[in-house]
């Protein structure tokens, strides 16, 4: 599962874009351990989240001054292509969201025990006791 995000700080004309891989949470805040950093003191250590639940992004504040998806402030919500949240005065779009499709096993075609090749089966053939009277049935090369 990957998302690709892009953020700017308003009134700033800087613009990052990233592709994260969500086989881990992905942190948003003023920590340097996040995993997207805001220099900005409104912002939480420790901001939000963005996390792969099912097939579904979701979005969850931890913080005090909270997240905001257009107007309204959320706790907790999924993600959608084009949607744009808002963390302080960093605004966030999200560009793509690619949700890995699980490959198919390769099923092996294996042929059943009784299916032989045919130079195999000329030879069991030959070895047949009722070829031998069949042979003699077949009429003659003169007469076909």
């Amino acid at each position: 599962m990957r998302i690709t995000l892009t953020w700017r700080k308003l009134h700033t004309q800087q613009i990052h874009t990233q592709t994260f891989d969500l086989d881990k949470p992905i942190s948003i805040g003023r920590s340097p351990s996040n995993d997207i950093i805001l220099a900005d003191r409104g912002v939480s250590r420790r901001h939000a989240m963005i996390t792969f639940e099912g097939e579904k992004p979701l979005l969850t504040d931890s913080s005090t001054n909270g997240t905001w998806i257009d107007t309204q402030s959320i706790k907790q919500c999924e993600l959608k292509e084009d949607n744009c949240f808002q963390v302080m005065s960093h605004r966030f779009t999200v560009l793509k969201i690619e949700v890995a499709v699980p490959s198919k096993p390769k099923t092996e075609t294996k042929k059943p025990n009784a299916i032989r090749p045919s130079m195999d089966l000329a030879e069991i053939i030959k070895h047949q006791p009722f070829i031998e009277n069949l042979i003699d049935l077949m009429p003659d090369k003169k007469e076909a």
